[in-house]
């Protein structure tokens, strides 16, 4: 499954619709701590979020996600940030970076295996 961590609502909606339409079983949080108590529920393989929320200073907060699980997770960030701020949200621990607006089936093509 997909965790989708978004503060705006409306883009929360339309990207988790998004993800859906391409197959994924898609649950959504509008902040951290909404986003780990689902994680320890759900155990998504995947969590795709928007790189900087409103209740966190700055983007640090990759390790927490996931420490919020006990397997292996793709953990990918969705930004407006240029493009020289994707290295460093890579070394904050995020697997992969897209900017916004989303490319869903991007996103999708980079999480298939292989």
């Amino acid at each position: 499954s997909l965790l989708l961590v978004e503060d705006n609502d409306e883009l929360r909606g339309a990207t988790a619709e998004l993800f859906r339409m391409l197959g994924w079983d898609v649950i959504t949080a509008s902040d951290l701590r909404a986003a780990v108590e689902l994680a320890l529920e759900h155990e998504p393989t995947v969590i795709v979020t928007e790189a900087i929320l409103p209740d966190v200073r700055g983007y640090h907060f990759a390790r927490t996600l996931r420490g919020a699980v006990d397997h292996d997770i793709q953990l990918v960030a969705l930004t407006r940030l240029p493009a020289h701020a994707f290295d460093e949200l890579r070394a904050a621990g995020f697997d992969l970076v897209f900017p916004k607006p989303v490319d869903a089936e991007q996103v999708h093509a980079q999480l298939l295996p292989g």
